[in-house]
């Protein structure tokens, strides 16, 4: 199945003597590891930037903002082999998150191989407007139906909270070793990334974890989806990294790479072995 592009605002954040944040919608109990709620959610905050290529931003905090989830992106593929509540639980971007950095945590790699997170949080609907008025933003893809209940009946916004990156460029060549050796440890816990892009990386760090994997997961099911299938899946990663190292133009001395040989990885790839699939090391060195 295609990576679909996480549905998400960024933004920056101060404190202020204005109370705007609730923390009353949990994660899935049954699906763990969970992410721990952000230490200073009940804060006075106001959201004072969008974050973008153009406008980094100068605070400290960056809040992922989520959009909406409609199961329905996945259901048609996945509805009559699995439960809408799993289907929700595995693939909505916001929890796909709060499991990657839930692993993170408990493998001590928070901060290490990714950017550091500080846990999730819930902002209320009622912030929608002041999104809109300070922010331009409206698309969140909130189900068009709750427009018509009170707005301190509709859904919540989700979010994520991580350290603000202030250095401009993806990665530089003093970084490479590092991702690579980011990228093996995260393979090895398994967290499955997918989404390796040039954008997804800022001063060597990872940034987002809105599509990854995490078992059990659905689309690592064997019961579900054939092996072949998931063996591509989660070895396009590495392929996809040097590509991406390539594209960049960023020098590459030592020809660091993440994919191990071709051959290699078609035969484990034949196993359906997914743990041991998950253990396939980036390769550090040119042969």
């Amino acid at each position: 199945m295609p990576r679909r592009k996480a549905k998400k605002r960024k933004l920056n954040n101060e404190k202020v003597n204005n109370p705007s944040v609730d923390f009353n919608e949990p994660q899935p109990t049954e699906h763990p590891p969970r992410l721990e709620r952000f230490l200073f959610h009940d804060s006075d905050i106001e959201f004072v930037s969008l974050l973008s290529a153009e406008n980094p931003g100068s605070h400290s905090h960056v809040f992922d903002v989520f959009k909406f989830y409609d199961v329905a992106e996945h259901e048609q593929d996945l509805g009559d082999k699995v439960k809408q509540d799993t289907i929700i639980a595995h693939l909505d971007p916001f929890f796909a998150e709060c499991r990657a950095y839930g692993y993170i945590e408990q493998k001590r790699g928070n901060g290490n191989v990714a950017v550091p997170c500080h846990g999730f949080m819930t902002i209320p609907a009622t912030e929608e407007d002041y999104f809109r008025r300070k922010f331009d933003v409206t698309d969140w893809d909130r189900p068009p139906e709750e427009y018509d209940l009170p707005v301190s009946e509709r859904q919540s916004f989700r979010a994520i909270v991580k350290d603000l990156i202030k250095d401009k460029a993806s990665f530089r060549t003093k970084d490479l070793n590092r991702m690579v050796k980011d990228l093996r440890a995260l393979r090895k816990m398994p967290v499955f990334v997918r989404d390796i892009r040039e954008d997804n990386y800022r001063g060597g760090k990872l940034l987002d974890f809105s599509v990854a994997w995490t078992p059990p997961h659905v689309m690592l099911d064997t019961r579900i989806r054939d092996v072949e299938q998931i063996a591509e899946d989660i070895l396009e990663e590495l392929i996809l990294f040097d590509e991406m190292v390539v594209q960049s133009n960023v020098s590459n001395p030592k020809w660091l790479r993440a994919a191990a040989h071709p051959d290699f990885i078609r035969d484990t790839a034949r196993t359906g072995n997914i743990t041991e699939l998950s253990k396939l090391r980036p390769r550090l060195q040119r042969d």
